[in-house]
């Protein structure tokens, strides 16, 4: 019997969502499951373990700040804004988008040593905080001002 379940969340009625669930079928594996897309994810949060961001295009995804104020330990594809969220092995265990064994291992590595995913995911809830519109909105102002001072 399967020891995990492993849910994607945010499911539509699309030709891919609906591809992908034909997939899961073929499996037979119950613990492979989608659910749709719901404005309730904060429950999700709270039951996880881990938390998998595998996209092959993410410029700077929310999801991950999520799971980070979640304080999940997170395994994510190292494209494009990812990194500058979480940063590898510091904040997250990052690996080559599409490569599905490094992602599978991982996650293994994550469940497999509860210790580094706590301290991961601590260091990823100290670290969201540098998202923070409170943090964030003086940076870009003061940024805007010293354009504006420098082309005047």
């Amino acid at each position: 019997a399967a020891t995990a379940d492993f849910l994607m969340i945010g499911g539509r009625d699309t030709p891919y969502d609906r591809a992908l669930h034909d997939f899961l079928q073929t499996l037979n594996r119950p613990n492979l499951r989608i659910v749709n897309e719901t404005g309730a994810v904060y429950p999700y949060y709270g039951a996880a373990d881990l938390f998998v961001c595998s996209s092959y295009e993410e410029s700077f995804p929310r999801v991950v700040l999520e799971a980070m104020a979640f304080a999940l330990p997170l395994v994510c594809s190292a494209v494009h804004g990812i990194p500058e969220i979480a940063r590898g092995d510091r904040e997250a265990l990052l690996v080559p988008p599409g490569d599905t064994a490094a992602l599978a291992s991982a996650m293994q590595r994550l469940l497999a040593e509860p210790t580094m995913g706590q301290h991961l995911a601590q260091a990823a809830r100290i670290r969201v905080a540098d998202f923070d519109s409170k943090a964030l909105l003086p940076r870009h102002a003061a940024l805007a001002l010293s354009l504006t001072a420098t082309s005047a």
